[in-house]
């Protein structure tokens, strides 16, 4: 049994506008099996019948078909997939029928084996369950601007596709750090699909491309003990529409780095006596926090000057019943607003730096470090998950060492 598949311009029929469609073809044993139109279509003059793709101009600098290179990818890239299933039955000495080929090609099978599907089904999950999901949601959108069609399954997600992956978002701008983030989402979703037997161990491609081998190109901004004080010292008097940027960083600080979205989520009923309880949002993990004097002065500030009915504590999800798109929302503006007001800051008192809100989680690992508390205590104290570390290992630390280190750093 011989079979090849083959992208084809269908010249014989004139669409309306006056191109023609390109399809799918596929040939077994001499005679045409198939014929899928594919989402591209164009006149006979931009394409390429002896390469079968569109063509470029003379001067190979320019194309009269919009988004030539985009295009050329996808149908190159529907061939690779047409001539894997297509070797995949005959390694099997599979004699398919034409409902067998379009059910393999367009990635239909009695599990949910697509992958955006999948990201969809575990963002829904982390939305319902209050968890952080904004990562996912970037990660499978960069995903799809790659891919633009929902055929992707787990077995097409090989080393191949990642390595093409990450070209693709280094000629986009991005470097090791950000693309690290989008890398280990994918492997979170890889390792989930295998749990919930979606995915095959043996198709799993984090073996041989190393996420380790994306190295962050920029350090990580801290802010040293003086450098904090110079923070600490801002006359928010002078700057009033700074202010509530200038406490919300000094609270993620002497609170143990809490982030962004576990701030925005804060209730004044997760505080009980002098301790601060709440999950956070990224990693599931429960913390408990002692309320010192700055943070209590902050906490006191907040109640004075904000009061919302939402019961949250800070300014930032102002009314009730918001939906998880009118959360997203109010997160990215006022987390936008909060940079920017950060900057500012750090302008007006001389530090030359480039603030972020995750600066203040940076600035109180590295204070720590520099105190003389070892990595596993500082871990512990940032709630990180780690292979080396477990967790039994970890909550050995007794609550007080913890309370006694945070407690350290007022400036």
């Amino acid at each position: 049994m011989t079979s090849t598949a083959n992208i084809v311009l269908n010249i014989h029929k004139k669409l309306k506008d006056g191109t023609h469609s390109v399809s799918l073809e596929i040939i077994k044993n001499g005679k045409r099996l198939t014929l899928k139109a594919l989402k591209v279509k164009c006149t006979q003059k931009e394409w390429n019948q002896r390469k079968n793709l569109l063509k470029v101009d003379t001067n190979h600098t320019k194309t009269t078909y919009r988004n030539f290179e985009k295009a050329n990818r996808y149908l190159k890239e529907v061939k690779e997939r047409a001539e894997a299933i297509l070797l995949d039955f005959h390694t099997n000495k599979t004699d398919f029928t034409k409902e067998m080929f379009l059910k393999a090609f367009l990635g239909k099978s009695d599990t949910n084996d697509k992958v955006f599907d999948f990201f969809e089904e575990i963002i829904n999950e982390k939305k319902e369950g209050k968890q952080s999901f904004r990562t996912l949601v970037d990660t499978k959108n960069a995903l799809f601007k790659f891919h633009p069609y929902k055929s992707l399954t787990f077995t097409q997600l090989d080393y191949k596709f990642l390595a093409k992956f990450e070209a693709h978002l280094r000629s986009r701008g991005n470097i090791g750090g950000g693309i690290s983030v989008r890398m280990r989402s994918i492997r979170s979703i890889f390792n989930e699909a295998i749990r919930r037997n979606i995915a095959l161990s043996k198709d799993y491609p984090f073996d041989t491309y190393k996420i380790s081998n994306l190295k962050e190109e920029k350090p990580k901004v801290r802010l040293s003990l003086e450098e904090m004080k110079s923070f600490a010292s801002f006359n928010a008097k002078e700057h009033p529409k700074l202010e509530v940027f200038h406490k919300l960083f000094l609270f993620s600080y002497y609170a143990r780095g809490m982030n962004f979205i576990d701030m925005m989520l804060l209730r004044w009923e997760d505080i009980s006596g002098e301790r601060i309880y709440y999950k956070r949002s990224k990693t599931g993990k429960h913390f408990d926090i002692h309320i010192n004097t700055k943070l209590q002065e902050l906490l006191n500030f907040f109640k004075e000057n904000y009061p919302i009915e939402t019961g949250y504590i800070f300014p930032i999800l102002l009314k009730k019943g918001l939906s998880n798109k009118q959360i997203e929302y109010r997160r990215k503006k006022v987390l936008t607003q909060y940079n920017a007001g950060l900057k500012k800051i750090a302008n007006a008192v001389g530090i030359k730096k480039s603030l972020s809100s995750n600066v203040a989680r940076h600035s109180f690992s590295s204070n720590l470090q520099i105190n003389g508390y070892n990595a596993e205590t500082i871990k512990e104290a940032l709630g990180h998950k780690s292979v080396k570390y477990t967790r039994v290992y970890l909550d050995n630390f007794p609550k007080s060492q913890i309370d006694d280190m945070a407690n350290s750093l007022a400036v």
